[in-house]
């Protein structure tokens, strides 16, 4: 579980307001999950 922690952490350190902020943050929290659950 502290693996599956630090990657939400790592997307939460990801900063800006801007569109394209928000859609790499978007991004690697949907690669993220897609990994955790092919696990």
């Amino acid at each position: 579980i502290q693996k599956d922690l630090n990657c939400i952490r790592v997307v939460e350190c990801i900063s800006g307001l801007d569109m394209r902020s928000k859609h790499f943050r978007r991004e690697l929290a949907y690669h993220l999950l897609i990994k955790f659950l092919n696990k």
